[in-house]
């Protein structure tokens, strides 16, 4: 995230949140969170950002990494959304892990928790146990009541968004790492509602449950 923060020019470290060590968390989600998937290669190699195999993303069949049986090793998808971070009530972009997404997603259909749009009219709470199995290390909790968020942070959130959505950040690392690989292909893009052209979203993160 250092080097994403020195890339893409967001700003400083602060601008951006992970869950980079064990302890308890609590965020408000200010957007839906979108995919973005990663090729790792293994201890000290460069992890390569996914931009699809039909776009040119040379990291799929004979050239993708392999797991430890041998086999193709499919990207990691984890989700990057807007959030404020309530240790210290700043704006964020937050790359969240798919077990923290899932579990915001059973709460829409939750008759107490249901929300019908962002920003999530509650927080969440993680408590993050890295030392934990794979599927333990993040327990996710919704906060117990509603709450409005301060203006101020809110006109913040809608100035960030309107200059650079997660859409169109995960977009600039793709197309990184599109021109990293040499891949001078135009990509077929459409217009979000905000007016950014972006390459269509061809992911599909229910085939990748990391």
């Amino acid at each position: 995230m250092n080097k994403a923060s020195e890339e893409y020019g967001v700003g400083g470290n602060s601008d951006f949140f992970t869950f980079d060590k064990s302890g308890n968390y609590k965020l408000r989600l200010l957007t839906p969170a979108y995919p973005i998937a990663t090729h790792f290669f293994g201890k000290g190699v460069p992890a390569k950002v996914c931009y699809g195999a039909e776009k040119g993303c040379p990291f799929h069949g004979d050239n993708a990494p392999k797991n430890d049986e041998g086999s193709e090793a499919k990207p990691s998808v984890k989700f990057i959304a807007y959030a404020i971070d309530r240790t210290d009530n700043k704006i964020k972009l937050a790359e969240l892990p798919w077990s923290v997404v899932s579990q915001v997603t059973t709460y829409q259909e939750d008759e107490d928790y249901a929300f019908e749009e962002f920003p999530m009219p509650y927080d969440i709470k993680v408590t993050v146990d890295k030392e934990a199995s794979a599927a333990n290390i993040y327990k996710t909790l919704p906060a117990q009541s509603r709450s409005e968020i301060e203006p101020e942070l809110l006109a913040e959130f809608e100035k960030k968004n309107k200059d650079r959505s997660p859409e169109v950040y995960i977009e600039q690392r793709k197309d990184k790492q599109r021109t990293k690989d040499g891949n001078n292909e135009p990509l077929k893009t459409v217009v979000n509602t905000q007016g950014y052209e972006y390459p269509v979203e061809e992911i599909t993160p229910e085939d990748n449950p990391f």
